[in-house]
């Protein structure tokens, strides 16, 4: 089984329907998400603290297409298209999406805090692979962030 980007239709519902389709089908999903602090416009210099996608409109899915073909998880309802590099679907760098899950919040997982021990990390990318994913990942523009996703990731399988 590997991982694959793909992107989900617009829409507030989208991705969960989407997560809810591709579950039933054995399809894991990945959707990064991280907190968010945004200023109130009913009390001012007070913040609320909310969960928001880390990249928008993006989904990882691991799956394995001998099993089920792409064609199936295109046609679930919410699903908009696979990312291609150089006209493919091609995986993604399992080691990548794992390093993403270590860095971002998983509300399905989390009992506690997130620690990540940098001296027991067993990573296949190397560290300056990981800090430009760590960088990727501290951005605060969503959309700026998807596309240096999208870029980091082109620029490895290229």
């Amino acid at each position: 089984m590997e991982w694959y980007l793909a992107c989900h239709k617009t829409g507030k519902h989208n991705a969960f329907k989407l997560q809810m389709f591709l579950a039933r089908m054995n399809v894991d999903v990945f959707i990064p998400q991280s907190y968010c602090y945004r200023s109130r416009a009913d009390r001012p210099g007070h913040f609320r603290s909310i969960i928001e996608p880390l990249f928008p409109g993006y989904i990882f899915l691991n799956f394995d297409p001998k099993i089920i073909h792409t064609s199936k998880i295109s046609s679930c309802p919410g699903f908009g298209f696979f990312i291609r590099f150089g006209g493919l679907i091609k995986p993604i760098n399992s080691s990548i999406v794992d390093d993403i899950m270590q860095m971002t919040f998983i509300p399905s997982l989390r009992k506690g805090p997130v620690k990540i021990i940098e001296n027991e990390k067993q990573s296949l990318i190397s560290n300056s692979q990981y800090e430009a994913i760590k960088q990727i990942v501290e951005e605060h523009d969503g959309s700026l962030r998807g596309a240096l996703l999208y870029s980091y990731i082109e620029t490895l399988n290229s």
